[in-house]
């Protein structure tokens, strides 16, 4: 019993390491949504502030859409994130239900 609750303190104390390493990275990462698209550049918008940034398009993944999510790596790298892009999504489905099922219910 102690071995194991030794080997399980090791590695939470490894999991906290790596967390703290991490820990700049991780809070620093910026996820920007795909507003539009203006010729050559592509308008996003910064999921948290709300500020509007004007990227080159080819920075960007070319099959981006209006409304898909994208995280900021490095300076200036862009990576479509598929999982955050459908979170996003069924959270607006799911607003818009709410919304309207009760109007609906109401009349």
């Amino acid at each position: 019993m102690n071995i194991l609750l030794e080997n399980q303190f090791k590695k939470s104390q490894n999991n906290l390491e790596l967390k703290q390493k991490l820990g700049g990275a991780l809070n620093t990462m910026k996820y920007f949504a795909v507003d539009r698209k203006e010729g050559k550049y592509t308008i996003l918008q910064d999921t948290q502030t709300h500020k509007l940034y004007e990227v080159k398009s080819s920075k960007l993944p070319p099959f981006l859409k209006d409304g898909d999510i994208v995280k900021k790596i490095g300076f200036n790298t862009y990576e479509f994130d598929f999982f955050k892009t459908n979170e996003t999504k069924n959270q607006i489905k799911e607003t818009y239900n709410n919304i309207f099922l009760k109007e609906e219910q109401q009349t």
